[in-house]
């Protein structure tokens, strides 16, 4: 049984359709990849997903209404910055005073030892991203949403993120569903990368990778797959396919 099912027959802003037929299935555990060009409503997709945005055409089924959780992860980090970085994971918390140990195992697990007294400001950019990740994390939730979280980092920053992602994911079994512009991330984290069109975006091509194993750092060489996927679909970054070779 799938985690959720997502139809979005239309979604608009001002009358200019931006998704249209979505058909898209979240199965439990799973790490699907959304990709497509800038402007192709890939965030508002993820909205519509989140219930953040209800106003669209279509119909979001969930196997468990009653105890689904959503984690979700934006481009910026979002702590509130008078805050410290417990304080902002408690914030999601049902009952804080109750969850100390299980902050201090998060902010342990993300690298943050002796660092949740801390405010935002005096944490480097990767450091917030890390009380971020462990914040979405403390609900346990059924799916994470990922809204290009480590676009501005630098690369041996966002590598280790990434690491880290793969690593909490194993240990609580989430599903997953990412956004992001970087092929190369997407082809390493993910079991299924979803590739969007432009004006109005539709799903026009899936690339199945769950029988492509990863290292031991369970992240994916991409290499070898991200030259033979643009061989098979020059346009692919562009939201093109040919008509006959969509997937």
């Amino acid at each position: 049984m799938n985690l959720c099912e997502v139809r979005i027959t239309r979604k608009a802003f001002d009358g200019v359709t931006v998704l249209s037929e979505i058909d898209l299935s979240v199965a439990p555990g799973s790490f699907t990849a959304l990709v497509g060009p800038s402007g192709a409503g890939k965030s508002t997709l993820l909205n519509v997903v989140s219930g953040l945005d209800s106003d669209y055409q279509g119909d979001l089924c969930w196997a468990a209404d009653d105890r689904r959780r959503v984690g979700y992860l934006f481009q910026e980090p979002r702590l509130m910055p008078w805050l410290s970085a417990r304080r902002n994971i408690e914030l999601v918390m049902p009952e804080p005073d109750a969850a100390v140990a299980r902050i201090d195992q998060l902010l342990q697990r993300v690298g943050l030892t002796g660092r949740g007294d801390a405010l935002p400001g005096e944490l480097s950019g990767g450091m917030q991203r890390r009380v971020a990740l462990a914040r979405a994390m403390a609900i346990e939730p059924d799916l994470l949403l990922l809204d290009e979280p480590f676009s501005s980092l630098d690369e041996p920053t966002a590598d280790g993120l990434r690491r880290l992602l793969i690593a909490l994911c194993r240990e609580q079994g989430n599903a997953v569903l990412l956004v992001t512009h970087n092929l190369r991330e997407a082809l390493s984290l993910a079991d299924r990368v979803l590739f969007l069109s432009r004006d109005p975006a539709t799903i026009v091509h899936r690339e199945e990778l769950a029988d492509t194993p990863r290292d031991d750092g369970q992240l994916r060489d991409p290499a070898g797959l991200l030259q033979d996927l643009l061989a098979r679909h020059p346009g692919i970054l562009s939201g093109i396919v040919q008509s006959g070779d969509r997937g």
